[in-house]
């Protein structure tokens, strides 16, 4: 199961909002969590990923290998986290959904979720996901 986003629908200027707090009816005490309403329900990465245009996927090379270069289709775009944000008075800052596809594959292989900066460079933010894996094997 991958982790569930809500993704900020993309028209309109009420659809650019994260989801509010709904408004206080004037009884009882005032509402103080999110409330999701129909257009911010979360979503899987994988749902999310599979709904990107072909144009969002961009082929990357993050370093060379032992024999090529390491190479793959990658494509990310701004998310918030959607688990338990109902007991959350605000919204989540939003974060960087990095996916991997390789082109060999039926489908998108691997998720990431990073806090770096918005304007951080589309091959940095891969080189940076992909690091992980040289720091193990110089243990």
């Amino acid at each position: 199961m991958w982790p569930a986003c809500s993704r900020t629908p993309p028209s309109g200027p009420a659809a650019t909002r994260p989801p509010q707090i709904k408004p206080w009816s004037g009884r009882g005490r005032p509402p103080t969590r999110l409330r999701r309403d129909p257009h911010h329900q979360p979503q899987s990465a994988q749902e999310i990923a599979l709904a990107l245009p072909a144009d969002a996927w961009t082929t990357i090379t993050w370093r060379e290998g032992s024999t090529d270069p390491l190479t793959s289709r990658f494509a990310r775009l701004r998310v918030r986290a959607a688990h338990r944000d109902y007991h959350l008075g605000e919204p989540r800052p939003e974060e960087w959904l990095l996916v991997q596809w390789p082109p060999e594959e039926k489908g998108p292989t691997k998720y990431w979720l990073s806090t770096l900066p918005e304007d951080i460079p589309f091959d940095r933010l891969v080189a940076l996901a992909k690091l992980r894996w040289r720091i193990e094997r110089d243990y």
